[in-house]
């Protein structure tokens, strides 16, 4: 039991201390997803923070509510995979305050980079945020700085909760709410505000299955269903694309709060953040950092699960944050564009003889299949002597596709074999 309780209330206060720095999200409707789920569904933009995310929130309030003289005259000290780095320096440079952030060592430098921006110190320690966070308690103890941690603070987690506000104000008829889990902070928030007016509404939390610590926890204690084989597995958190939820160690009060108001927890597999990245920015003109794209992810991999939750209400997805390194992005996207069926590797042995490789693209470019890359073997292959192997990667436009690939050159008496798994029911190692 929690020893002073998040309530409705605490909320609500919330959202009237940090109106002057934390303006409202968009609300947006997506087109293409209502479609997909014959149900209406909607994007809570909290990637257009200031910060690019919603950690403003719980920042501006933690920092907002003590005293400002005796935050000036210790400093403020955090750990962050970014997101409320980010945010609590954006606070701090306004409010005069020196700040120090312990970051993992695989923080995108953009993340990086932004909070160095915002005039804050940042150490780079460990692998993951665990240990980031382990340096950092070390130092605040020397240095006497104040801890605001990014989701065991219990003003950071009613901040969080102002996004139940918004959400409920611009869609208050919503039957479903979707959002990542990491640390506990966002969803925690969230819920204690919207289960204090709105019981009927559900809540359904995402994380990757690479770290998924609250959906192992949860499952084996509550009546939440477990979502799958995925959750048994050993945490990597330093793996995922979602690093703003790779939390191993969740807050104890947050895991109060989400087995006491949240319906289900679900895991989402890297494949599926990548290729909800690339539907946002294709579909909706949404940039999503991995995190963000969780709650959307869920919508393809639960998606009779997810109508069913919402019971012909909409559906409300939040897009926790849109801080993404443009290197990561592009393999992002080319991964995305594999596992959505846009991108096929196949794998072809031809006789190496002049003009045969020639002879062959132009008939994968007579079905309209395009050369991205071509890997031509002669040396390293299995084959005989006179035989070469080559990779070709193809932009396809759809599964069927490349049935429609694979076939004309089984049909021409070409020996393909697929490499990707997007395509993998497809396969075709024969030869004539």
């Amino acid at each position: 039991m929690v020893e002073n309780p998040i309530t409705h209330d605490d909320v609500v206060k919330a959202k009237s201390i940090i109106a002057q720095y934390v303006p409202p999200t968009p609300l947006k409707y997506s087109e293409y997803f209502s479609k997909k789920l014959k149900a209406p569904v909607y994007f809570k933009l909290e990637n257009l923070n200031i910060s690019g995310s919603f950690k403003i929130r719980g920042a501006a309030h933690a920092l907002l509510t003590r005293p400002l003289n005796q935050l000036k005259k210790t400093g403020i000290m955090t750990a962050s995979a970014g997101n409320h780095a980010q945010g609590l320096a954006h606070m701090a440079n306004l409010l005069g305050i020196d700040t120090t952030i312990f970051m993992p060592k695989g923080t995108s430098l953009i993340k990086v980079e932004s909070t160095k921006s915002y005039g804050a110190k940042v150490w780079l320690k460990g692998d993951n945020f665990t240990e980031a966070e382990t340096e950092g308690r070390k130092w605040a103890l020397k240095s006497g700085a104040q801890s605001i941690h990014a989701f065991q603070t219990r003003e950071v987690v009613i901040g969080q909760g102002t996004v139940g506000i918004e959400i409920l104000d611009q869609c208050p008829d919503a039957g479903l709410i979707i959002a990542p889990i990491g640390g506990g902070g966002l969803m925690s928030g969230i819920a204690a505000y919207v289960k204090g007016c709105q019981k009927h509404i559900h809540l359904l939390g995402i994380q990757s299955s690479l770290c998924c610590p609250v959906a192992q926890k949860l499952s084996a204690s509550c009546p939440l269903t477990p979502c799958g084989k995925d959750c048994v597995a050993p945490l990597k958190a330093h793996a995922t694309l979602a690093d703003g939820i790779a939390v191993k160690s969740p807050s104890e009060d947050n895991l109060f709060y989400l087995r006491k108001w949240v319906d289900k927890v679900r895991c989402v597999k890297e494949n599926d953040l990548a290729a909800s990245i690339m539907k946002l920015l294709e579909r909706d003109h949404i940039l999503s950092e991995g995190a963000g794209a969780a709650s959307v992810a869920a919508l393809d991999v639960y998606t009779q699960e997810v109508v069913e939750m919402a019971d012909g209400r909409p559906i409300v997805c939040v897009i926790s944050g849109g801080n993404i390194d443009a290197s990561l992005l592009a393999r992002i996207m080319q991964k995305g564009l594999m596992h959505s069926s846009r991108m096929m590797r196949i794998r072809i042995y031809l006789e190496d003889h002049p003009g045969v490789l020639a002879q062959c693209l132009k008939l994968v470019a007579s079905t309209g299949a395009n050369l991205y890359h071509l890997d031509h073997n002669r040396i390293f292959n299995h084959q005989g002597v006179k035989e070469v192997e080559v990779s070709l990667d193809l932009e396809i436009s759809h599964k069927e596709h490349a049935h429609e690939v694979l076939h004309t050159l089984k049909d021409q008496g070409y020996r393909v074999q697929v490499v990707s798994d997007s395509v993998s029911d497809c396969h075709l190692t024969q030869s004539s």
